[in-house]
C-alpha cells in the first residue's frame, strides 16, 4: 500500500467483525478500532437507558461516537498508519434507520473521514444465532437482529446505505462458508491491498 488505508467492517450482529478486523489488522499492520469508540460498557448502558425510547437521541448518540472516532482516523492516517475499523458511519444509521429515523445527518457526514472501503459480512441469520450464543447471553438488540424479518430489512439497508460516500468502495461478502484467514486474504485481495510482511 502506497498510502494510508482505511478498511471498515460492516455487518449483523454475529457476523465476525470483530474476529477478522483484529486478524486484518495484524495481516496490514494497522491500528483496529471499533465503535462506539472509548466508551466503558457502563457509559453505554447509562447512555442508551438515557435515549431509551427516542430514536433521534439514540442515533445523535452514536453519530457522535463515530464522529470522535473519525478523528482518530484521520490523526492515524496523516501519521501513516493504516486503520481497520469494526463498525462505522453505516452501522450507525442502518439501524437507525430499521429503527424508524429519517434523520439523515449528512451535516455531520461530511466531516468524516471515508473510508478507502467497507466491506459487509454477509451472514445467514441462524449462523449469526449460534455464534451470538456461543458469545453468551443475547442482549435486546442482537434478539431484534435475528428475526429473520427484521434481518433482512437491515440488510437491505446496509446495502442501500452502502453508496454513501463515507462507505468509499463498497464490498459484500459471503462470510457463512470461509475460514477468518480466508476472509482476510480474499479482504486483501480484492481491495488490492499489500499484507504487512511483503512490502519492502
Amino acid at each position: 500500500m502506497k498510502r494510508a488505508e482505511f478498511i471498515v467492517l460492516e455487518g449483523l450482529d454475529g457476523c465476525g467483525k470483530s474476529t477478522l478486523a483484529r486478524h486484518l489488522g495484524r495481516r496490514l499492520g494497522a491500528r483496529v478500532m471499533a465503535t462506539p469508540h472509548g466508551l466503558d460498557s457502563a457509559t453505554r448502558r447509562v447512555m442508551e437507558r438515557h435515549c431509551h425510547g427516542i430514536v433521534l437521541a439514540r442515533q445523535l448518540f452514536y453519530a457522535s461516537t463515530v464522529v470522535a472516532a473519525s478523528e482518530l482516523v484521520r490523526a492515524q492516517l496523516r501519521a501513516g498508519q493504516h486503520v481497520v475499523m469494526d463498525r462505522y458511519w453505516l452501522s450507525t444509521m442502518t439501524y437507525h434507520d430499521a429503527l424508524g429515523s429519517d434523520a439523515r445527518l449528512e451535516d455531520v457526514a461530511r466531516h468524516l473521514v471515508a473510508a478507502t472501503a467497507t466491506v459487509f459480512l454477509d451472514v445467514p441469520v441462524e449462523l449469526r444465532r449460534s455464534r451470538l450464543i456461543e458469545r453468551g447471553a443475547l442482549r435486546p438488540h442482537d434478539r431484534d437482529s435475528l428475526d429473520p424479518a427484521a434481518a433482512a430489512r437491515i440488510r437491505e439497508r446496509y446495502l442501500d446505505w452502502g453508496r454513501h460516500r463515507v462507505a468509499g468502495r463498497f464490498v459484500a461478502l459471503d462470510a457463512s462458508r470461509a475460514s477468518v484467514d480466508e476472509l482476510a486474504l480474499e479482504v486483501i485481495t480484492r481491495l488490492g491491498l499489500t499484507p504487512a510482511e511483503e512490502r519492502p
